[in-house]
């Protein structure tokens, strides 16, 4: 079953943010319509410039001059039959009509000493307008266009849309200009250019044919760029540097740095819910009694402006009866009341009235948007029919995703096709929320600065390039996470007996939580055949069946983390079956290879010779499965592979197992995973795997037994098999803005191995010798590996068998040798 809500939370930034009116395919190449234009995720979009103006020191100079002085040709009531620009020439127009190089066009033509934009039919054999733009250049700054325009024919009226565009990244502003059968002047007043050296004006016919002449913009070069804003380095959970990149035009930067603190008035968490229940309808059931309609407090409804209903009163048409709201023109709108603290997550129902295709490559659109005092409203979901549910579904959306200080949201019907929607039981939980607090505000001249912090706070920065009296507008704000780069500190076990411990660890601040990896190790005092090192059968998984698999519809699945396996399986193009992991087909455009992988192993005992029973099941008669050696799933290539036939007439279950050799390489064994893959690509799937391996007696097997991901600082691992002894190491993981952070994973540290369970080290001198020097620690061993450990159990030194000499900081450490234990003190 599909989880609506999941799929909004996890595309709002990229699907849900829709063009406005049509598909730009279906406009000349080069023509900006209103469908290039595209609504920006939340903290993308370009605020109003915050510069420092220095209008008495920097000069406005005119950068465009054009009055179709050479565009002789024709009329103004006939223009010339001869059509400039167009695809056959790149858009190009003539440089020396132009006078200047880069000015193209589409449907222009010569109309005595001015331009006429005409209509035109596209390849679909539908009427467009066409457009001519101005050459591109850096616009940056205050920047003000005036132009003169008038319709071509006599008694004619209708609009010329003229868009402000960087060509590389879009329209950045744009003004729809009404004009009639006379000549009329007009201005275009902006700061919205890019940095970019390729600004354009364009002009295009939307409605009517125009005429356009005496194009002039005049620029005041009085805005710089901000730098580009880089992650932090986390030297400690109390240290950072704050980064950002230099840019040529700034003598120094203005670095901010603030943290989030509880503001001192506080407001319980609440909830609050609306049904629309109680709004009163007139005698045809379907529009609201405007002289009493008895609407819910604080709520601004607008629904009878235009369109012939405000209401669904059907059932099947409602969430809860006996009615929801219907948007059924453009501009309909609800908006909520403002609530008592900033609103943490909010949902609401909606369903479409059809989910059919509509016409003409235009969509039903209905916007929802937040309103925070900083930013005004900005929408964060622009959604079509065909992203929600025919019966309707329940929508909702997390703080991550409406950001901080939102107090009212809004719907609003802002493009109409054929599609209605019917909006019911809008819920908004609140709570209060830390305030920004600042820290620092330090004028640099390098692109860096180190900082020392309060880990019990999130920190945040800024920084504005600076030079003279410009200054540039902030950066985004780059939250310093405390985990990239960080390792997690581990500590030693509590709670030890043969069957469970206690892991310990030091709480990162902002870590949402932490992978606890156990290993389980067995120390061979006599030869052991068939160690089984890893056993999985997929069991718990209760998802999907043969005949139609579970898609979860994302590119990787780890199993772990999601409560299907003890260890960390990972699928890459996953597919699933009740009690077996799968892959889907090889994604050729996204050039990905459907893989089911194991936890990380260490298969360096008997020489590195080992075996795989594998049962799989494959969906493409006489498919052949890869069983490879891989250092990690993103990897490229095998570091080693088997291959392993299946059923040859048909599909179905295969049994088998796959016999890997002794290598003197021991690259090829350590620190690798086992990973399966389809020879032709398609679809298959994994039943049970069991690896299985000899261990030679002084040999150490070391065995994934389990990942976990607690929430806290010290978690319980119990049901041990006491013939093994156990290690753990942590790492921390936060998400924050879709971003996901990983820290440095821990020492490991090996339960048991304290002060307190040190075993006397069998003192044969002629097999074993240990000798502590000046901040070294020379051990020689005949008979096996070599292993150093601090106090806390962490590893520190390892070698084989043979003479070896570690360089340690003064401490105590402990050595252990076959088994055996002794404490050194290291001087």
């Amino acid at each position: 079953m599909r989880t609506y809500c999941y799929i909004v939370s996890t595309w709002l930034c990229t699907l849900l943010l829709f063009p406005l009116v049509t598909h730009a395919q279906r406009n000349p190449a080069g023509k900006f319509s209103r469908a290039a234009m595209t609504l920006q995720p939340r903290g993308t979009v370009q605020e109003p410039s915050a510069v420092l103006r220095a209008d008495d020191e920097i000069p406005t100079k005119t950068v465009i001059d054009q009055h179709f002085d050479l565009w002789t040709a024709g009329t103004n009531a006939t223009p010339d039959g001869t059509m400039l620009g167009g695809g056959t020439v790149n858009y190009a127009l003539p440089e020396d009509m132009m006078g200047v190089r880069g000015w193209t066009g589409n449907a222009v033509y010569q109309a005595g000493q001015a331009c006429a934009i005409r209509m035109y039919l596209d390849s679909y054999d539908e009427q467009r307008g066409g457009f001519i733009s101005t050459p591109e250049m850096d616009l940056s700054g205050d920047v003000v266009l005036t132009f003169r325009a008038r319709a071509l024919k006599a008694g004619e009226s209708g609009i010329i849309r003229v868009a402000l565009c960087d060509n590389y990244e879009g329209p950045v502003d744009d003004r729809d200009f009404n004009v009639s059968d006379a000549w009329q002047d007009y201005t275009f007043s902006t700061d919205q250019a890019t940095f970019n050296p390729n600004n354009i004006f364009q002009f295009s016919a939307e409605d009517v044919e125009l005429l356009l002449d005496d194009i002039v913009v005049t620029r005041k070069a009085n805005k710089i760029p901000a730098p580009g804003i880089l992650t932090p380095i986390n030297h400690s959970a109390t240290s950072f540097t704050a980064r950002w990149n230099s840019t040529p035009t700034a003598a120094s930067y203005l670095l901010h740095v603030y943290r989030k603190e509880m503001p001192k008035d506080y407001v319980e968490p609440g909830t609050l819910t609306e049904n629309f229940d109680g709004i009163r309808l007139n005698a045809d059931g379907k529009t609201i009694d405007q002289s009493n309609p008895s609407y819910p407090e604080g709520w601004t409804i607008n629904l009878s402006s235009a369109g012939s209903q405000d209401v669904y009163t059907t059932e099947g048409d409602y969430c809860s009866a006996p009615l929801s709201l219907c948007f059924d023109a453009e501009g309909d709108e609800v908006v909520s009341p403002e609530t008592p603290a900033p609103i943490t997550s909010f949902s609401f129902w909606v369903k479409p009235s059809s989910m059919d295709y509509e016409t003409d490559y235009t969509y039903s659109l209905l916007q929802v948007s937040v309103y925070t005092e900083k930013k005004g409203w900005t929408p964060v979901a622009n959604m079509p029919n065909y992203y929600m549910e025919a019966a309707g579904g329940r929508y909702s959306f997390t703080h991550d995703q409406i950001g901080d200080g939102v107090k009212r949201i809004k719907f609003f019907f802002i493009q109409k096709n054929s599609v209605s929607f019917a909006l019911d039981d809008v819920q908004m939980d609140y709570a209060t929320q830390t305030v920004p607090v600042g820290q620092l505000d330090k004028e640099l001249t390098d692109t860096c600065y180190t900082m020392e912090i309060d880990p019990n706070y999130e920190y945040y920065y800024n920084v504005r390039a600076k030079n003279g009296s410009l200054m540039s507008v902030a950066t985004p704000d780059m939250w310093v996470d405390g985990i990239l780069g960080v390792k997690v500190e581990a500590k030693e076990a509590t709670g030890v007996s043969k069957t469970a411990f206690t892991a310990n660890w030091t709480e990162l601040h902002n870590a949402d939580k932490y992978k606890l990896n156990v290993i389980k190790i067995l120390e061979a005092k006599e030869d052991v055949k068939d160690v089984v090192v890893l056993h999985e059968d997929f069991n718990a998984i209760d998802q999907g069946t043969m005949d139609n698999p579970y898609n979860p519809y994302t590119y990787v699945y780890n199993l772990a983390d999601l409560g299907y396996t003890p260890t960390e399986w990972v699928l890459q193009l996953p597919y699933l079956v009740e009690g077996m992991a799968g892959a889907q087909q090889t994604n050729v455009w996204m050039g990905l290879a459907g893989l089911v992988t194991s936890p990380t192993l260490d298969l360096t005992c008997d020489g590195g010779a080992f075996d795989v029973d594998v049962k799989a099941y494959n969906t493409y008669a006489g498919d052949t499965l890869f069983v490879m050696l891989m250092n990690k799933y993103t990897d490229s290539q095998a570091i080693d592979h088997r291959i392993m036939p299946l059923k040859l007439d048909g599909t179905g279950m295969t049994s088998a197992t796959i016999h890997f050799d002794a290598t003197d390489n021991k690259a090829l064994r350590s620190n690798v995973i086992l990973a399966f893959m389809s020879m032709y690509g398609q679809p298959y799937f994994i039943d049970e795997v069991t690896i299985r391996q000899n261990v030679r007696k002084g040999e150490t097997l070391t065995a994934p037994y389990a990942s976990l991901y607690p929430t806290a600082s010290a978690y319980e691992v119990a049901d041990l098999d006491p013939q093994y002894s156990y290690a753990y190491e942590v790492t921390a993981m936060a998400t924050k803005d879709y971003t996901n952070y990983v820290s440095e994973t821990s020492d490991r540290i090996y339960v048991g191995k304290s002060v307190n369970a040190i075993d006397a080290l069998a003192a044969d001198a002629s097999k074993v010798s240990v000798r502590a020097g000046q901040g070294s620690l020379t051990v020689r061993s005949d008979v096996a590996a070599i292993e150093v450990y601090d106090l806390q159990g962490r590893s520190v030194a390892r070698a084989e068998a043979g003479l070896h000499t570690f360089r340690l900081a003064p401490a105590v450490y402990l050595v252990r040798v076959a088994g055996k234990t002794v404490k050194v003190v290291v001087p």
